[in-house]
């Protein structure tokens, strides 16, 4: 059933108020299973795929289109910007090789569309 309830859980520093007990009572916490994903995943709408890297490397997206990098784990420099766990990085189609340097062993995630 539909409902155009809504519960206010966090605002973003505005002081309207909260209703965190209210959505608690309505909330179905209940246990999911969640099954991992093996990668790559191929599928109509986008590819995905792991990089594991631990030593510099020349990195190009020869794609027709974007892809993006999101960083799991490690942290290095990517076209000399510092990277970290977490941030997302966009890649233009045909751009100029970059290097990825890390400083760590680094986890990415790799996704593009077909």
């Amino acid at each position: 059933q539909n409902s155009d309830v809504t519960y206010r859980l966090f605002d973003y520093g505005r002081p309207r108020e909260l209703h965190l007990d209210k959505a608690m009572q309505v909330t179905n916490a209940c246990a999911l299973d969640v099954k991992p994903v093996s990668l790559p995943i191929d599928c109509p709408f986008f590819y995905t795929d792991l990089l594991s890297v631990d030593e510099p490397f020349e990195y190009a997206n020869q794609r027709d289109g974007e892809s993006v990098l999101i960083v799991l784990d490690g942290q290095g420099t990517m076209a000399g910007d510092a990277y970290r766990l977490g941030e997302a990085w966009l890649i233009p189609p045909g751009g100029a090789p970059f290097s990825i340097e890390p400083h760590a062993q680094t986890r990415l995630l790799r996704t593009w569309v077909p």
